[in-house]
């Protein structure tokens, strides 16, 4: 929120090199420590969980002066606990609707069987990697919008969205070329199953071609998020995933057998996509077009 995204960056870095370091000692009872084993793994993160958050408020607190320990005014307290839960409420809504969709989506996958499913695994875990840089520009969007919607510099926020879109369709594209170039090559890292590899290829040659939609879609939710629009911002979500994503998919495996959910995910992404960009210059046109 400060403009500082590398001191978060090495904060995370830190916490995990702990985490790395503890997870052999105290699994295995190397050196001096006991073994712990499953007990271990999780005391190493407990341990490097807490030697970020030390850090995090070391810096909050002495270098950004951001924590202060003074008297607080309880209605002015609540007034501000108002304001972050309008826009957290919604959010946390939003963020609920993706892992139900997930589950059911998960369901439909499982009557084509076990491969199936790994290889929607596998899927999964691939657009996770493949869409992070999309994933941290939309982060940074938040900010971004907020900070230009409260300073009134609309022409700004506008150019940081379409390119932030841009972007967003030529990463998208390139990761289309990938999947369809090496698609079954990336599969055969993760199984040597030819059913999973056939799955997964197949998913990922149909649904990467929409991927920069997907993009666009998550820019456009962290946007309105950033301008004070929660609940438009979780409409989007909703929409994609309940509306859109998962009736077709339901409709489309009848049809079309398990190629058919694939292609009603690169439906949904497309078509929300698009949708997001354009309540985006709908909504806020009015303020967008005066600066």
């Amino acid at each position: 929120g400060t403009g500082d995204t590398f001191r978060p960056g090495m904060i995370m870095v830190f916490a995990a090199l702990i985490n790395i370091i503890l997870d052999p000692l105290l699994i295995f009872g190397i050196g001096p420590f006991p073994r712990m084993e499953l007990q271990g793994a999780a005391l190493a993160t407990v341990i490097s969980r807490g030697a970020g958050l030390t850090v995090t408020l070391y810096i909050l607190g002495k270098k950004e002066k951001l924590l202060a320990f003074y008297e607080v005014n309880f209605r002015k307290m609540l007034r501000t606990w108002k304001k972050i839960l309008y826009v957290a409420g919604p959010a946390t809504l939003g963020m609920l609707i993706t892992p139900l969709s997930i589950a059911i989506l998960t369901r439909l996958i499982a009557e084509y069987g076990k491969e199936a499913v790994a290889a929607y695994g596998v899927d999964s875990r691939l657009e996770s990697f493949g869409m992070m840089l999309i994933h941290a520009l939309a982060s940074t969007m938040t900010i971004y919008a907020g900070q230009n919607w409260g300073k009134a510099n609309y022409s700004r926020l506008r150019q940081g969205v379409w390119l932030s879109a841009k972007f967003s369709l030529a990463w998208g594209f390139l990761l289309f070329i990938v999947a369809m170039l090496a698609a079954p090559y990336i599969a055969s890292v993760f199984s040597r199953d030819p059913a999973v590899i056939q799955i997964t290829t197949d998913y990922l040659r149909i649904v990467s071609f929409s991927y920069g939609f997907l993009g666009i879609m998550m820019i456009s939710v962290a946007t309105f998020k950033g301008v004070y629009k929660p609940i438009i911002s979780m409409s989007i979500t909703f929409l994609r995933m309940l509306v859109v994503y998962v009736p077709l998919a339901w409709f489309a495996s009848r049809v079309f057998g398990l190629n058919g959910i694939f292609w009603a995910g690169l439906t949904a992404n497309i078509v929300v996509g698009l949708f997001g960009l354009f309540l985006f210059t709908r909504k806020l046109k009015p303020k967008l077009t005066g600066n």
